[in-house]
């Protein structure tokens, strides 16, 4: 069991920071030896809300290199640069930094944050407990401290930590946002939602529990109630981005195009970047131009879309799957790049897996390299047909039993009222839980029932 840290006593610090900022008061803010971890995380924040102030970190970023001397060591450098990542969502790039860096508060810190987005849980607790322990009183580090602890199993230590500190947070949403976050884990929704609910009695702006409310309502089938809740927080500064983007899905699902566009341009409007706002724009902009037919251009937006997904989301024996990890193969895209001979040079690949992988690559009309060409998206046109996925809405709108499923799966699906694969995909995994004689084996023939037409579960943002 987790042992439960108890803070210092003393205010609760919420997140504070003047939007209009100048450059050189961040540039000097970014380049003192020893940062506020308050400062560094509503810069972040605040970049959610100005493109400006991104580009400024952006400028800052670039030329950092010939300001290392402002900093005591090489390690020290790195670290900074690892958090000025991280403030531009490079979470990838700031893992690589961070790692090599010092060990400071704000190294370790900043670290944890970036291994609680990306799943590494039990990383993010051991530094998360160390930053909440030099920092019990900054709202944002309490509550990725708490979700640390819920995600590494920790859930009844993390109520017993709320109770003990409720009286430091005493009228803030921090405590029954988090309380809410422990019951949807322990799957008693109602109590998450009151929980949300709570929260929103005392900040009704409070987007953290606005969204979870959103999402267990989308989840629950009630979208109307979801979409309200999504407009809300759209109109907050500074703008919640995983709840635009839900909300997008939401009205591309209602074939709401010109709705779906406006909340990809409002992610791109403070993040141009991002990889899911800039795709989905342009499946919504080819979809409203024309309902899937057989164009070039949509050819072009669904081929770029299927090269983008990780392969984590297609399913792979569990050989296949390490060997292409290993060789930091992540997405379809990268996996159409390499020859068979360069996958059979690895050990412990063999035929049967290559085969495994063809095959995967055959269902969506792709193939692997060959050495006598570079691979493009132009030159995969050439030859993609995308044989399982011809029209989406098609697809969505198939009645889910002219295919045959096993006798446990089609009656799961009959008693939760699923009659159409549009039914299925906008299902969660948490959805099937508690459902009699329903185990890993019924919900992985779903996944690849939903994975050979293009689809997949509903995931948790």
């Amino acid at each position: 069991m987790k042992t439960i840290t108890k803070p210092v006593k003393g205010g609760h610090r919420f997140a504070t920071f003047t939007a209009g900022m100048k450059k050189d008061n961040i540039e000097i803010l970014l380049s003192k030896e020893n940062l506020d971890l308050e400062d560094v995380i509503n810069i972040r924040k605040q970049m959610l809300s100005s493109i400006k102030i991104r580009r400024e970190v952006e400028k800052i970023l670039a030329g950092f290199d010939t300001a290392k001397t402002r900093f005591s060591s090489q390690a020290k450098v790195i670290s900074r640069k690892g958090v000025l990542y991280w403030m531009l969502d490079d979470v990838k790039m700031a893992i690589s930094c961070l790692e090599q860096g010092s060990e400071t508060e704000e190294n370790n810190c900043i670290l944890g944050l970036c291994y609680l987005e990306t799943g590494r849980n039990e990383e993010a607790y051991k530094l998360l407990e160390k930053a909440y322990k030099l920092s019990p009183d900054v709202s944002y580090i309490f509550s990725a401290y708490v979700e640390s602890l819920i995600k590494t199993g920790g859930i009844e230590p993390a109520l017993l930590l709320l109770r003990k500190v409720k009286n430091e947070f005493k009228g803030e949403p921090i405590i029954p946002y988090c309380q809410g976050l422990c019951y949807e884990e322990l799957r008693e929704y109602e109590k998450s939602l009151d929980e949300y609910n709570k929260a929103l009695s005392l900040d009704p702006e409070y987007a953290p529990a606005i969204f979870r409310l959103a999402y267990r309502y989308d989840l629950m089938g009630k979208e109307d109630e979801a979409v309200e809740l999504y407009e809300k927080i759209r109109g907050i500064k500074p703008p919640y981005i995983n709840a635009l983007i839900n909300l997008g899905l939401i009205y591309e699902d209602r074939c709401d195009y010109q709705k779906a566009i406006e909340c990809y341009e409002t992610v791109l409007s403070i993040h141009p970047e991002h990889p899911r706002a800039r795709l989905y724009k342009e499946d919504s902009t080819a979809s409203q131009v024309m309902y899937y037919d057989d164009s070039l251009k949509r050819k072009e937006a669904e081929l770029k879309r299927l090269l983008s997904q990780p392969l984590s989301e297609f399913q792979l024996p569990t050989r296949a799957r390490n060997c292409l990890e290993e060789q930091k193969i992540n997405t379809i895209g990268e996996l159409v790049r390499k020859t068979e001979s360069e996958l059979l040079s690895r050990e412990n690949l063999g035929t049967k897996t290559l085969k495994d992988i063809k095959d995967l690559l055959a269902r969506r009309g792709l193939a692997l390299s060959t050495e006598q060409k570079p691979v493009t998206v132009e030159s995969l046109l050439k030859s993609y047909t995308s044989p399982e996925v011809p029209k989406v809405m098609d697809i969505l709108n198939k009645p889910i039993f002219e295919i045959d499923w096993s006798a446990r799966v089609r009656a799961s699906l009959t008693k939760m009222k699923v009659y159409t694969f549009g039914d299925l995909a906008n299902k969660a995994e948490d959805d099937f839980q508690g459902l009699p004689n329903f185990g890993q084996t019924s919900l992985n023939e779903i996944k690849q029932r939903l994975s050979q037409h293009g689809l997949s579960l509903k995931a948790a943002e």
